[in-house]
């Protein structure tokens, strides 16, 4: 008898767009345009 396993789910950090936009020394509303412009998931 074969157990139902569920698929498991991508683990991705959760990284915050003030700290990213800090690290590259842009502007958090720059950062988080060019994110939704690559077709990343952001919540705001």
């Amino acid at each position: 008898m074969r157990t139902i396993q569920k698929p498991r789910r991508r683990s991705v950090a959760k990284v915050r767009v003030y700290e990213l936009a800090k690290e590259l020394g842009m502007d958090s509303k720059t950062v988080l345009a060019k994110l939704q412009e690559l077709g990343e998931f952001v919540r705001s």
